[in-house]
Protein backbone atom coordinates (compact mmCIF):
# COMPACT_ATOMS: atom_id res chain seq x y z
CA UNK A 1 0.00 0.00 0.00
CA UNK A 2 1.17 3.43 -0.78
CA UNK A 3 1.28 6.01 1.94
CA UNK A 4 -1.86 7.69 0.66
CA UNK A 5 -4.05 4.52 0.24
CA UNK A 6 -2.46 3.80 4.05
CA UNK A 7 -3.79 7.30 4.56
CA UNK A 8 -7.03 6.71 2.71
CA UNK A 9 -7.60 3.39 4.66
CA UNK A 10 -6.78 4.58 7.98
CA UNK A 11 -9.78 7.62 7.14
CA UNK A 12 -12.15 5.19 6.29
CA UNK A 13 -11.57 2.96 9.67
CA UNK A 14 -11.64 5.72 11.95
CA UNK A 15 -13.59 8.69 10.57
CA UNK A 16 -15.88 8.57 13.38
CA UNK A 17 -12.99 8.64 15.83
CA UNK A 18 -11.30 11.48 13.90
CA UNK A 19 -14.18 13.60 13.26
CA UNK A 20 -15.01 13.96 16.74
CA UNK A 21 -14.26 16.76 18.82
CA UNK A 22 -12.42 15.11 21.30
CA UNK A 23 -9.79 14.08 18.43
CA UNK A 24 -9.75 17.54 17.16
CA UNK A 25 -9.43 19.15 20.28
CA UNK A 26 -6.06 17.20 20.38
CA UNK A 27 -4.60 19.51 17.43
CA UNK A 28 -4.31 22.08 20.20
CA UNK A 29 -2.63 19.81 22.32
CA UNK A 30 1.16 20.37 22.45
CA UNK A 31 2.61 16.58 23.08
CA UNK A 32 6.31 15.56 23.49
CA UNK A 33 7.50 18.90 22.92
CA UNK A 34 7.26 19.50 18.94
CA UNK A 35 3.89 18.65 17.84
CA UNK A 36 -0.01 17.61 18.98
CA UNK A 37 -1.64 15.09 20.75
CA UNK A 38 -3.62 14.19 16.93
CA UNK A 39 -0.83 14.55 15.01
CA UNK A 40 1.15 12.10 17.16
CA UNK A 41 -2.01 9.59 17.15
CA UNK A 42 -2.01 9.58 13.22
CA UNK A 43 1.93 8.99 12.59
CA UNK A 44 0.70 5.94 15.33
CA UNK A 45 -1.78 4.96 13.18
CA UNK A 46 -0.23 4.78 10.11
CA UNK A 47 2.96 3.25 11.65
CA UNK A 48 0.41 0.47 13.32
CA UNK A 49 -0.84 -0.15 9.76
CA UNK A 50 2.32 -0.88 8.19
CA UNK A 51 3.49 -3.00 11.19
CA UNK A 52 0.42 -5.14 11.09
CA UNK A 53 0.25 -5.51 6.63
CA UNK A 54 4.50 -6.62 7.19
CA UNK A 55 3.31 -9.31 10.12
CA UNK A 56 -0.06 -10.62 7.46
CA UNK A 57 2.36 -11.15 5.13
CA UNK A 58 4.44 -13.18 7.29
CA UNK A 59 1.21 -15.25 8.47
CA UNK A 60 0.09 -13.37 11.51
CA UNK A 61 -3.54 -12.74 11.91
CA UNK A 62 -3.86 -9.67 12.37
CA UNK A 63 -7.52 -7.50 12.69
CA UNK A 64 -6.78 -3.96 10.69
CA UNK A 65 -9.81 -2.62 11.72
CA UNK A 66 -9.64 -2.80 15.20
CA UNK A 67 -5.79 -1.85 14.75
CA UNK A 68 -6.53 1.36 13.28
CA UNK A 69 -9.25 2.42 15.91
CA UNK A 70 -7.01 1.37 18.92
CA UNK A 71 -4.05 3.29 17.27
CA UNK A 72 -6.35 6.27 16.92
CA UNK A 73 -7.90 6.16 20.26
CA UNK A 74 -4.84 5.54 22.27
CA UNK A 75 -3.76 8.79 23.38
CA UNK A 76 -7.51 10.73 23.82
CA UNK A 77 -6.87 10.70 27.53
CA UNK A 78 -4.19 12.78 27.17
CA UNK A 79 -6.24 15.98 26.14
CA UNK A 80 -6.91 18.05 28.85
CA UNK A 81 -3.92 16.65 30.79
CA UNK A 82 -3.05 19.75 32.68
CA UNK A 83 -6.32 20.23 34.76
CA UNK A 84 -6.62 16.53 35.12
CA UNK A 85 -3.38 15.31 35.88
CA UNK A 86 -0.88 16.68 38.46
CA UNK A 87 2.41 15.11 37.11
CA UNK A 88 3.86 13.55 34.07
CA UNK A 89 3.73 10.33 36.07
CA UNK A 90 0.18 10.59 36.95
CA UNK A 91 -0.54 11.11 33.23
CA UNK A 92 1.68 7.75 32.04
CA UNK A 93 -0.53 5.61 34.56
CA UNK A 94 -3.86 7.19 34.32
CA UNK A 95 -4.72 8.56 30.23
CA UNK A 96 -4.79 4.83 28.71
CA UNK A 97 -7.66 3.95 31.09
CA UNK A 98 -9.18 7.24 29.98
CA UNK A 99 -8.28 6.65 26.90
CA UNK A 100 -10.57 3.60 26.65
CA UNK A 101 -13.33 5.17 28.31
CA UNK A 102 -13.53 7.68 25.68
CA UNK A 103 -13.38 4.83 22.98
CA UNK A 104 -15.81 3.13 24.28
CA UNK A 105 -17.73 6.44 23.25
CA UNK A 106 -16.73 7.18 20.03
CA UNK A 107 -16.38 3.41 18.92
CA UNK A 108 -19.98 1.81 20.44
CA UNK A 109 -19.24 -1.66 19.19
CA UNK A 110 -15.22 -1.96 20.56
CA UNK A 111 -14.50 -4.93 21.48
CA UNK A 112 -12.13 -5.98 23.77
CA UNK A 113 -9.11 -6.58 21.18
CA UNK A 114 -9.42 -2.46 20.83
CA UNK A 115 -10.14 -1.23 24.21
CA UNK A 116 -7.23 -3.46 26.06
CA UNK A 117 -4.70 -2.48 23.20
CA UNK A 118 -5.86 0.89 24.53
CA UNK A 119 -5.48 0.28 28.18
CA UNK A 120 -2.11 -1.23 27.67
CA UNK A 121 -0.33 0.58 25.22
CA UNK A 122 2.09 2.15 27.92
CA UNK A 123 3.55 -0.97 28.48
CA UNK A 124 6.00 -1.86 29.73
CA UNK A 125 6.13 1.75 31.54
CA UNK A 126 2.65 1.90 32.56
CA UNK A 127 0.77 -0.20 35.33
CA UNK A 128 -1.91 -1.89 33.30
CA UNK A 129 0.44 -4.67 32.07
CA UNK A 130 1.43 -6.30 29.09
CA UNK A 131 -1.46 -6.71 25.98
CA UNK A 132 -3.60 -9.51 25.58
CA UNK A 133 -3.64 -9.17 21.88
CA UNK A 134 -1.51 -8.95 18.83
CA UNK A 135 -3.29 -5.62 17.89
CA UNK A 136 -1.96 -4.40 20.80
CA UNK A 137 1.90 -4.64 20.95
CA UNK A 138 1.89 -3.36 17.34
CA UNK A 139 -0.10 -0.05 18.87
CA UNK A 140 2.43 -0.03 21.81
CA UNK A 141 5.54 -0.76 19.58
CA UNK A 142 4.38 2.18 17.41
CA UNK A 143 3.47 4.60 20.02
CA UNK A 144 7.21 3.97 21.19
CA UNK A 145 8.30 4.24 17.76
CA UNK A 146 6.38 7.64 16.83
CA UNK A 147 7.46 8.66 20.36
CA UNK A 148 10.66 8.61 19.43
CA UNK A 149 10.55 10.60 16.44
CA UNK A 150 8.55 13.20 17.67
CA UNK A 151 11.45 13.65 20.32
CA UNK A 152 14.27 13.42 17.63
CA UNK A 153 12.59 16.70 15.15
CA UNK A 154 15.19 18.86 14.44
CA UNK A 155 13.14 21.70 14.95
CA UNK A 156 10.61 22.99 17.64
CA UNK A 157 6.52 23.22 17.77
CA UNK A 158 6.00 26.19 16.30
CA UNK A 159 8.37 25.91 13.14
CA UNK A 160 7.29 22.37 12.97
CA UNK A 161 3.34 23.10 12.46
CA UNK A 162 1.94 22.87 9.20
CA UNK A 163 0.71 25.72 7.52
CA UNK A 164 -2.42 26.91 9.74
CA UNK A 165 -5.58 27.78 8.50
CA UNK A 166 -6.38 27.29 4.67
CA UNK A 167 -9.20 28.77 4.08
CA UNK A 168 -10.02 30.86 7.72
CA UNK A 169 -7.05 32.37 9.16
CA UNK A 170 -8.84 32.83 12.30
CA UNK A 171 -8.27 29.73 13.76
CA UNK A 172 -5.95 27.08 12.80
CA UNK A 173 -7.45 24.54 10.49
CA UNK A 174 -6.71 20.74 11.54
CA UNK A 175 -3.05 20.78 10.02
CA UNK A 176 -4.50 16.70 9.20
CA UNK A 177 -2.03 14.13 8.78
CA UNK A 178 -4.36 11.65 6.12
CA UNK A 179 -3.74 14.84 3.64
CA UNK A 180 -0.56 15.77 2.86
CA UNK A 181 0.79 19.34 0.73
CA UNK A 182 0.40 22.83 1.81
CA UNK A 183 -1.95 25.42 0.89
CA UNK A 184 -4.39 25.13 -2.10
CA UNK A 185 -2.86 21.35 -3.14
CA UNK A 186 -3.81 20.33 0.66
CA UNK A 187 -7.05 22.27 0.13
CA UNK A 188 -8.13 20.79 -2.60
CA UNK A 189 -7.16 17.11 -1.44
CA UNK A 190 -9.27 17.76 2.38
CA UNK A 191 -12.87 17.63 2.31
CA UNK A 192 -14.51 20.62 3.34
CA UNK A 193 -15.31 18.85 6.74
CA UNK A 194 -12.00 19.49 7.56
CA UNK A 195 -11.59 22.75 7.18
CA UNK A 196 -14.41 23.62 8.74
CA UNK A 197 -13.97 26.15 11.68
CA UNK A 198 -16.73 24.47 13.25
CA UNK A 199 -14.34 21.56 13.93
CA UNK A 200 -12.28 23.76 15.92
CA UNK A 201 -15.48 24.78 18.25
CA UNK A 202 -16.51 21.86 19.01
CA UNK A 203 -13.65 22.07 21.02
CA UNK A 204 -16.20 23.25 23.46
CA UNK A 205 -17.70 19.74 23.16
CA UNK A 206 -14.44 18.01 24.08
CA UNK A 207 -14.08 19.59 27.04
CA UNK A 208 -17.69 18.79 28.53
CA UNK A 209 -17.02 15.34 27.99
CA UNK A 210 -13.57 14.74 29.37
CA UNK A 211 -14.64 17.37 32.37
CA UNK A 212 -12.01 19.64 32.53
CA UNK A 213 -11.59 23.30 31.64
CA UNK A 214 -9.63 24.65 28.61
CA UNK A 215 -5.73 23.68 29.52
CA UNK A 216 -3.18 26.84 28.40
CA UNK A 217 -1.67 24.57 26.21
CA UNK A 218 -5.27 25.37 24.41
CA UNK A 219 -3.38 28.43 22.39
CA UNK A 220 -0.64 27.07 21.44
CA UNK A 221 -1.83 27.71 17.83
CA UNK A 222 -2.57 31.22 18.56
CA UNK A 223 0.40 32.67 16.34
CA UNK A 224 1.47 32.00 12.51
CA UNK A 225 5.15 33.38 11.86
CA UNK A 226 4.09 33.13 8.67
CA UNK A 227 1.35 35.75 9.18
CA UNK A 228 2.63 39.48 8.40
CA UNK A 229 0.22 40.64 10.65
CA UNK A 230 1.79 41.90 14.33
CA UNK A 231 1.43 39.40 16.69
CA UNK A 232 -0.45 41.04 19.26
CA UNK A 233 -3.20 41.40 16.31
CA UNK A 234 -3.02 37.48 15.83
CA UNK A 235 -3.68 37.04 19.48
CA UNK A 236 -6.84 39.18 19.42
CA UNK A 237 -8.23 37.89 16.42
CA UNK A 238 -7.95 34.14 17.54
CA UNK A 239 -9.54 35.07 21.21
CA UNK A 240 -12.14 37.04 19.76
CA UNK A 241 -13.12 33.78 17.28
CA UNK A 242 -13.13 31.74 20.54
CA UNK A 243 -15.03 33.99 22.76
CA UNK A 244 -17.87 34.35 19.78
CA UNK A 245 -18.08 30.44 19.44
CA UNK A 246 -18.70 29.60 22.72
CA UNK A 247 -15.17 27.84 23.11
CA UNK A 248 -14.06 30.68 26.25
CA UNK A 249 -17.06 31.03 28.18
CA UNK A 250 -18.36 34.52 30.25
CA UNK A 251 -16.42 35.15 33.07
CA UNK A 252 -14.06 32.32 32.25
CA UNK A 253 -10.37 33.14 33.53
CA UNK A 254 -7.58 33.68 30.92
CA UNK A 255 -4.20 32.78 31.11
CA UNK A 256 -1.84 35.22 33.38
CA UNK A 257 0.01 37.55 30.75
CA UNK A 258 3.12 35.79 32.08
CA UNK A 259 2.38 32.14 31.68
CA UNK A 260 0.92 32.96 27.98
CA UNK A 261 3.95 34.78 27.20
CA UNK A 262 5.61 31.82 27.67
CA UNK A 263 4.07 29.44 26.31
CA UNK A 264 3.83 31.46 22.61
CA UNK A 265 7.60 32.45 23.29
CA UNK A 266 7.07 36.12 23.25
CA UNK A 267 7.81 39.37 24.91
CA UNK A 268 4.53 39.82 27.91
CA UNK A 269 4.30 43.13 26.63
CA UNK A 270 2.58 41.07 23.22
CA UNK A 271 -0.08 39.56 25.11
CA UNK A 272 -0.86 42.62 27.35
CA UNK A 273 -1.19 44.78 24.34
CA UNK A 274 -3.28 41.84 22.94
CA UNK A 275 -5.37 41.89 26.27
CA UNK A 276 -5.92 45.64 26.47
CA UNK A 277 -7.27 45.55 22.87
CA UNK A 278 -9.50 42.79 24.11
CA UNK A 279 -10.69 44.85 26.98
CA UNK A 280 -10.81 47.61 24.58
CA UNK A 281 -13.74 45.90 22.51
CA UNK A 282 -15.42 44.54 25.71
CA UNK A 283 -14.09 40.66 24.90
CA UNK A 284 -12.71 40.78 28.35
CA UNK A 285 -12.62 42.61 31.73
CA UNK A 286 -9.98 42.91 34.66
CA UNK A 287 -10.31 42.25 38.26
CA UNK A 288 -7.82 44.19 40.17
CA UNK A 289 -5.32 41.21 41.95
CA UNK A 290 -7.12 38.49 40.24
CA UNK A 291 -6.41 39.19 36.11
CA UNK A 292 -8.35 38.73 32.81
CA UNK A 293 -11.45 37.37 32.65
CA UNK A 294 -14.34 36.53 29.47
CA UNK A 295 -17.18 38.93 29.16
CA UNK A 296 -20.36 38.24 28.49
CA UNK A 297 -20.72 36.09 24.81
CA UNK A 298 -24.22 37.15 24.17
CA UNK A 299 -23.78 40.55 23.91
CA UNK A 300 -20.96 40.16 21.55
CA UNK A 301 -22.27 38.15 19.50
CA UNK A 302 -25.21 40.04 18.89
CA UNK A 303 -22.86 42.95 17.93
CA UNK A 304 -21.03 40.35 15.94
CA UNK A 305 -24.24 39.66 13.86
CA UNK A 306 -25.13 43.28 13.70
CA UNK A 307 -22.05 44.05 12.39
CA UNK A 308 -21.91 41.45 9.91
CA UNK A 309 -25.80 41.86 9.07
CA UNK A 310 -24.75 45.95 8.17
CA UNK A 311 -21.94 44.56 5.62
CA UNK A 312 -24.53 42.02 4.07
CA UNK A 313 -26.67 45.11 3.72
CA UNK A 314 -23.97 47.12 2.51
CA UNK A 315 -22.93 44.00 -0.52
CA UNK A 316 -26.97 44.61 -1.45
CA UNK A 317 -26.76 47.83 -2.22
CA UNK A 318 -23.48 47.89 -3.89
CA UNK A 319 -24.89 44.49 -6.00
CA UNK A 320 -28.03 47.09 -7.20
CA UNK A 321 -25.66 49.74 -7.81
CA UNK A 322 -23.91 47.37 -10.24
CA UNK A 323 -27.29 46.10 -11.63
CA UNK A 324 -26.55 42.23 -10.62
CA UNK A 325 -29.55 40.44 -9.15
CA UNK A 326 -28.58 39.27 -5.76
CA UNK A 327 -30.53 36.26 -6.23
CA UNK A 328 -28.03 35.14 -8.59
CA UNK A 329 -24.99 36.21 -6.20
CA UNK A 330 -26.92 33.65 -3.75
CA UNK A 331 -26.93 31.19 -5.87
CA UNK A 332 -23.10 32.03 -6.46
CA UNK A 333 -22.32 31.63 -3.12
CA UNK A 334 -24.03 28.73 -2.43
CA UNK A 335 -22.23 27.21 -5.86
CA UNK A 336 -19.36 28.80 -6.93
CA UNK A 337 -19.06 29.16 -10.98
CA UNK A 338 -23.10 28.27 -10.99
CA UNK A 339 -24.27 30.29 -13.93
CA UNK A 340 -26.89 32.03 -13.17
Amino acid sequence: MSKEEVDRYIYEVGSGVIDASVFQAGYFQKHHMRTSVAAHTLNVAQSSVYMGRFLTHLGFRVNMQDLVLASLCHDLGIVGRYSKYANNRECCNRHPLDSAALAKKLVPNADDVVLNSVECHMWPIGPTGHPNHIEGFIVTVADKYSSVKDLLRPTGWDRWRKPAALRDRTLPAPSHKLYTGTGREAEAKAPASFLSLQHCTGVLECIRTVNTVIPESVIMDLIDYRDARPIYEQITERYKTLILKGVLLPDEQMPSVRSLAMELSTNPNTVQKAYAELERQGFLYTVRGRGNFVSGGKNLLEQKTDELASRLKALKHEAMDLGIDWKCVEERAGEVGKPC
